[in-house]
């Protein structure tokens, strides 16, 4: 028994001596602020591009009047079909937005665990329990258990949020990153078609006056090939909403998973794992 106990007590000091080593070092948490870097850069990319669709659409949405054919009276409304889109995009930038904020206070709480007053606290909470540990019998006394287990939990704290870090990413990359690069890109590619399409609706009519005849049939053809041509530029737009409506969806699951779901399970461990170092036997009965 005395064996298996002095066993338990090299793999305890072990686990304290890493910890301390790794808090000094601070390699992981370089780490996870290089991941917890690269999360935050992503979610301000889709924002920016959610923002930047969102207003491509709104712009499409305007420009029923710039292509009426001269005289004839003929408007077309083209960006009906993206308001559903548009209301889509419009709520997901609040997600991204709410992403941005949740993996910005990550970033604090790994600056705060990372302090050099944390660090203190950990080495001299783990010295301590050292100590403790291999004072023979008096590990059986109530405050050296106490500051043995308070030196475990400190460890856990110290390292949650760069655990954390390094995890989320890992879990992105095996994951989620195939989703999320295939969603960029086809919603970079839809506002570069609403752009082209705008350009197509904003051409400026002729500023001649009077025209002519000849003039006024020209002017009249010209709109009403800029009205066919965003027609059929809106109808293959139009085709392109279901896919983009998923895209959005699809980067709109994976942001609340790693900024928000994530989190809240590492948040779970952090409440539940106190009551299990707690019940951690340090001793032989």
């Amino acid at each position: 028994m005395a064996m298996q106990q002095q066993r338990w007590h090299l793999l305890l000091s072990a686990a304290i001596v890493i910890g301390m080593a790794l808090a000094l070092l601070g390699t992981g948490d370089r780490l996870g602020e290089t991941q917890l870097a690269k999360a935050t850069q992503r979610a301000l990319i889709a924002f920016v591009s959610a923002r930047g669709l969102n207003g491509a659409i709104s712009v499409i949405q305007g420009t029923e009047v710039a292509i009426q054919p001269a005289g004839l009276g003929l408007t077309l409304t083209p960006g009906e079909v993206l308001d559903p889109v548009n209301d889509l995009v419009e709520r997901f930038s609040w997600i991204m937005l709410a992403s941005t904020i949740s993996l910005g206070i990550q970033q604090v709480a790994l600056e705060i665990t990372a302090s050099a007053l944390l660090n203190a606290l950990v080495l001299l909470i783990g010295l301590s329990a050292l100590t403790a540990l291999w004072f023979g019998q008096r590990i059986r006394s109530g405050p050296a258990q106490f500051i043995v287990r308070l030196a475990l939990l400190m460890l856990v704290l110290r390292f949650i949020t760069p655990a954390y870090a390094l995890a989320g990413e890992a879990f992105f990359q095996l994951f989620l990153a195939q989703d999320y690069t295939s969603a960029s890109r086809d919603i970079e590619r839809a506002r570069d078609d609403l752009r082209a399409a705008q350009t197509v609706a904003a051409k400026p009519a002729s500023a001649q006056n009077p025209p002519s005849v000849w003039q006024r049939v020209t002017g009249t053809l010209g709109s009403l090939r800029d009205a066919t041509q965003l027609g059929q530029q809106m109808q293959r737009l139009s085709e392109k909403v279901r896919n983009l409506a998923k895209d959005i969806v699809d980067l709109a699951v994976i942001f609340v998973i790693q900024s928000l779901v994530l989190p809240l399970f590492f948040l779970w461990v952090l409440v539940k794992l106190p009551k299990r170092i707690w019940q951690i036997r340090l001793c032989a009965t």
